[in-house]
Order: C-alpha cells, then sequence, then structure tokens
C-alpha cells in the first residue's frame, strides 16, 4: 500500500466503479471518490479548509458494515486557510467482487462509505463472468474516458438477438428466456471490435 498526501484543490478521480452507498456527508471531508487503476483501486478525497485531524485511516469492508483497516495517514491533516487533497492506493483490493471504503478522521467522525466494483481482467482487458450463465451474467471491461460503446449480441443460428449503445465499463445480460447453447458477442468502440467471444447458456 502506498499514501500520497497532495496540497492541490482540485484533485478529483472520475470513476466508472463508483457509487456513494451512504447518503451522511461529513463536512471535513468532500469529493471522496475511488476507481479502479490496473491492479489496484485508488482513493482520493478532499480536506476542507478549517478542519483538521490527527490522523486518518483508511478502512475497507467487503459487506458495508464490518471495516477494518488497510492504511492511515498519519501527523496533523487539514489547514485552517485551505483546503488539502489526498490520494491512497489500495494495492489489495478484493477481486472481482464490491469493495467499500471509508475514512476515519478521529475525533471528526466517519466519512460517508463508497463502493468501488474491482475486476480482474484478463489480459485482452475483458472479463466475461459467470459463465456458463444461466440468469444474470456481465461483461467487465476497460473503459477509462467513458466513451461511448456498442454491444451486439448473437444467437448461435447467426440471428442477432440484442443490440445497445451505452457509456461505462459493464454490460448486463439476462439470460432468462434464452434457449440452452452458445451465445456470440461483439464490443465495439470507436467503430472498432475491441472484445469478441462467446459464452454458454445452460
Amino acid at each position: 500500500m502506498m499514501i500520497y498526501g497532495i496540497t492541490s484543490c482540485n484533485l478529483i478521480f472520475a470513476s466508472l466503479f463508483i457509487a456513494n452507498y451512504s447518503v451522511a456527508q461529513n463536512p471535513a471531508v468532500s469529493n471522496f471518490s475511488g476507481v479502479q487503476y490496473k491492479d489496484s483501486v485508488l482513493l482520493s478525497f478532499v480536506m476542507n479548509k478549517g478542519y483538521s485531524c490527527n490522523g486518518i485511516n483508511i478502512e475497507r469492508s467487503e459487506d458495508s458494515l464490518n471495516f477494518y483497516l488497510i492504511g492511515d495517514i498519519q501527523g496533523v491533516c487539514g489547514n485552517p486557510d485551505f483546503e488539502v487533497s489526498f490520494l491512497f492506493v489500495d494495492k489489495s483490493p478484493l477481486q472481482n467482487a464490491d469493495n467499500f471504503y471509508r475514512l476515519d478522521f478521529g475525533n471528526l467522525g466517519n466519512s460517508e462509505i463508497i463502493k468501488i466494483r474491482f475486476t480482474k481482467f484478463n489480459i485482452a482487458g475483458y472479463l466475461f463472468f459467470p459463465n456458463p450463465c444461466n440468469g444474470n451474467c456481465s461483461l467487465y471491461f476497460e473503459n477509462p474516458k467513458n466513451s461511448e460503446v456498442e454491444f451486439l449480441l448473437f444467437h448461435f443460428s447467426g440471428k442477432l438477438i440484442e443490440h445497445k449503445k451505452q457509456r461505462g465499463t459493464q454490460i448486463s445480460i439476462n439470460t432468462g428466456k434464452f434457449s440452452s447453447g452458445i451465445y456470440f458477442y461483439r464490443l465495439i468502440k470507436n467503430d472498432e471490435i475491441k472484445i469478441a467471444g462467446k459464452f454458454v447458456v445452460l
């Protein structure tokens, strides 16, 4: 794990894998966000002007209820006159699972909880899971610029059965009404086929 303190006021990471999991906001912190980057999760947040604490603990959970310490930022944090930004690198996130994070500011309390889905991609930069599929399955892929992608799904006879465009890093597929067999998919970005694969419906 690596920890960085940064004095820039505007360090914000836009993440496709992040969602605010709790409504409660701590006035001491803002822009708490995260993003998957290769085999790590980058967390960033801003300590607001006028707040200070004696060290910050970074905590992670598998279920959003039971948290454990994964790192800390030691020393006095914050400044009475300007915002202070921080970056923390979690090098061992839970793979192919939701990771819940929160910040513990001691006497200032905890931050909101954020959820980041970490996906361990194959060497080609994507993951189809589960395969075989019986119900709901998903195609996870890298899309750091949040570009629009086009998804095509073909029946094993060659018939096109699904075609949609969207942004993000996940395509969800419900196979509840599909007949058993092999299906083929294509993911197109910028008019080029980026991912081509197949999966089995039981």
